[in-house]
Formats: C-alpha cells, sequence, structure tokens
C-alpha cells in the first residue's frame, strides 16, 4: 500500500463531528520525504518482517541504496504508519510515535541520522492537524 493510499483511508476515516482523532495503525514503516511529505516507496506492513524497524530499514539499505543514501542525509524519515499521518496532518511539525522500537535512541543502531525517526512520546493529545488538510479543526492523540 503506497503512503498516499494510507493518507486518503486516514481522512476518509474521519468522521464529520470528530474533535478529537486517534491515530495509531499496525506494525509498519513508511518513509517519506521530510520537504513535501510525499512518500518514495510502498509501506511495508505486518505480517511481513520488513515492518519491523531494523529488518525494513536494513533491507531498504540493502536493495535500495539510492532510496537508503536519502535516508542517511537526513531527506527522508522513517517510522510506522501513525508517525507518518501525524507528520502528514501537521504539515511535516511533528513526527513522534508512542513505539519505542522507533525511539530516535535507536538511530545509531539502525545507521541513521538521529532525526530520521520519530521522537518517542507518551500515548496522549499531541496536537492540532492543519485544518486546511483535514478539512476541518481536530486535535490529534497517539
Amino acid at each position: 500500500m503506497t503512503a498516499e493510499e494510507l493518507w486518503q483511508a486516514f481522512l476518509a476515516s474521519i468522521p464529520a463531528d470528530a474533535e478529537l482523532v486517534v491515530v495509531d495503525g499496525p506494525p509498519s514503516l513508511v518513509l517519506w520525504d521530510v520537504e513535501t511529505l510525499g512518500s518514495p516507496r510502498a509501506a511495508f506492513l505486518a505480517p511481513d518482517a520488513r515492518a519491523d524497524p531494523a529488518t525494513g530499514l536494513a533491507w531498504i539499505a540493502a536493495h535500495e541504496p539510492h532510496t537508503w543514501a536519502l535516508v542517511v542525509e537526513g531527506r527522508y524519515a522513517a517510522g510506522p504508519i501513525a508517525s507518518y499521518l501525524v507528520a502528514r496532518a501537521t504539515r511535516g511539525l511533528l513526527q513522534v510515535t508512542t513505539d519505542p522500537a522507533w525511539s530516535s535512541d535507536r538511530a545509531a543502531e539502525l545507521g541513521v541520522p538521529d532525526d530520521v525517526l520519530p521522537e518517542l512520546v507518551t500515548p496522549g493529545p499531541v496536537g492540532p492537524a492543519d485544518s486546511r488538510l483535514v478539512g476541518r479543526a481536530v486535535s490529534l492523540v497517539v
């Protein structure tokens, strides 16, 4: 599934009367351009073993060297679906996760710059979505 398909499914799932939107998803790996928020490749979704950050990023490094170079340069961010959706809904202002497997503390272990991976946060409200993107004012919860 492409990141754009994930984004469109997310937008379609927001009820018209929603004030809070919980952003969650299955184990996954999504890459996105930090400037355009577009994604260069399809997401890895569970049960694919590459949905695990270490496995997926190692696979990309071995099989997609041009993509991997842009990850290492910090042009592409990496995270689970929820992190991508929050980043996109906030026009890139927030890149967060509640999953410690994705924390930036693991960046050196995974061979990527610290700012490529999402910030680890506790579950709860993280901020407002850009109303121009989601069509109305909603707060995001992870």
